[in-house]
């Protein structure tokens, strides 16, 4: 693979961590630890004043003392200390950087942007949470994430940090190559980090949350760039309203401009737009899995015949067509429906119960095997504690290889709780997603899709760096995996 000019940014050989701390808590103490317990596999520097030891790194007091260059520092300083610090980097002739300090004075900002113009070097930030290459081993993030992480095709670029963290550490069902939070984008921007995902071979999509495009033709060029490669890219775009553009630029500086312009702009390259986080979310589980959607629509089938009116009142207002059956396929459902259940799609499947589940998974294939079905949900509602009935999950999946279809699971309502059994069928290519709404949303952006070239097969990468295709994930999953 060609090398990128981000190279140095986010696939890094060494790494200096300025402002390494053992204060319990604090972000050079959590970035320390984030990067060696994350298997970084080069040289990691601890640099901190008082020296020492720290995760076992001999501690060096001044970043002027490091035996050899180091390609990428990142700064666990506040505003005070950043600008000596970053000046001292630069000498010492540091390719990259990541500083998550707020950089709140404008003059001081400024200050940094043009130090670094000046040495050419790529900058993540400033005021952003840094970044996860999960797929590299790279975790430089001062604020604690989950430990579970497995390196996966999704790729996030962000440019609220919250919003990094609710999907990066909250969502386990989305398997991350590269997460970014862009901060204020002083050398670097969203476009940039866009141009290295796409040149991934791991990259199966891309969500973005933006403010605005602080390089507009850039941003331009690596939309063609997605479109022509076809990897789709959804984005959840701020600013609609006259307040919020205004809280954006008081926020990271970006003007958020015409809504109607990124509009056309995404329509142009066939960018999904979102409305919400959850809708954001669902479309990064379910876009993968459905990249090769056949002709026909949505079939789905139910055990509730008033949910069932509930999403046929949302399919409409989303713009989703439900497949139109086949006499045949009518057939295969009277002959497994309980009496005065209508053979229908969507189909409330539930009756009395009698010769239950075999004729629920009947229904299923019929529905999933008919000609104009192209992609199939099960709608259901989680059961105590979060829970995903395992005979639902048994159905999709039997029903997805059966067909060769994409399967969805849609619980109509997440609650409280959680369940191991969604993370693993949403990695054996069957998602599992909440709330019917986001759901929709997603199913329309995958049919939108449809007629795009398809993209050229490409190697995956499997966790540690290597390029070898790792082994796909399977279902039942092995017991205690």
């Amino acid at each position: 693979m060609a090398p990128h000019r981000l190279d140095p940014l986010l696939r890094p050989r060494s790494i200096a961590v300025v402002g390494a701390s053992a204060r319990a808590g604090s972000v050079g103490a959590v970035m320390l630890r984030q990067l060696v317990e994350g298997g970084f596999l080069g040289p990691v520097h601890p640099v901190n004043p008082k020296g020492g030891t720290l995760r076992g790194l001999a501690c060096l007091t001044s970043i002027a003392d490091l035996p050899e260059p180091v390609e990428h520092a990142a700064f666990c300083l506040g505003d005070e200390t950043i600008a000596e610090a970053f000046d001292a980097a630069l000498r010492h002739g540091v390719k990259a950087a990541t500083i998550v300090a707020p950089l709140a004075d404008p003059a001081l900002r400024e200050r940094i942007r043009a130090m670094a113009l000046e040495a050419g070097i790529v900058l993540c930030g400033g005021n952003g949470m840094g970044f996860y290459n999960f797929t590299d081993r790279v975790r430089l993030c001062g604020f604690a994430t989950r430990p579970d992480h497995v390196p996966g095709g999704a790729v996030l670029l962000t440019h609220s940090g919250s919003l990094f963290t609710a999907l990066v550490d909250a969502e386990a069902r989305i398997d991350y190559a590269l997460a970014v939070s862009s901060g204020q984008e002083l050398t670097t921007t969203l476009a940039d980090y866009l141009d290295f995902a796409l040149d991934q071979p791991e990259t199966r999509v891309v969500g973005l949350f933006l403010e605005a495009a602080r390089a507009p033709e850039r941003f331009v060029a690596t939309l063609a760039k997605a479109q022509a490669r076809n990897i789709p890219v959804v984005a959840l775009k701020v600013g609609r309203t006259r307040e919020s553009a205004a809280l954006a630029l008081s926020h990271s500086g970006a003007i958020a401009g015409d809504h109607a312009v990124y509009d056309a702009l995404f329509e142009r390259f066939a960018v999904g737009q979102v409305r919400s986080v959850d809708e954001l979310a669902s479309a990064m589980m379910l876009l993968p899995v459905a990249a090769d959607l056949g002709p026909g629509g949505l079939a789905s089938t139910h055990d509730s015949g008033g949910e069932r009116g509930l999403m046929v009142d949302l399919a409409s207002e989303a713009g989703v067509r439900f497949a139109a059956l086949s006499p045949e396929t009518v057939a295969r459902l009277e002959a497994a429906l309980d009496p005065g259940l209508p053979p229908v799609n969507p189909l409330d499947h539930w009756g009395t119960g009698r010769n239950y589940p075999a004729d629920f998974e009947a229904c299923f294939q019929a529905l999933m095997a008919d000609p104009d079905t192209a992609l199939g949900a099960l709608a259901l509602d989680r059961s105590a504690g979060g829970q995903v009935t395992p005979l639902y999950l048994e159905v999709a999946h039997r029903a997805r290889a059966a067909s060769g279809k994409p399967v969805v699971i849609v619980s109509n309502h997440q609650g409280s709780g959680g369940d191991p059994a969604a993370v693993a069928s949403t990695r054996a290519g069957v998602p599992v997603l909440d709330g019917v709404p986001a759901v929709l949303r997603a199913c329309r952006l995958a049919f939108d899709r449809r007629g795009l070239r398809p993209r050229p097969p490409g190697r995956r990468r499997c966790p540690g760096g290597s390029r070898r295709s790792p082994p796909a994930c399977r279902w039942p999953p092995a017991p205690g995996a």
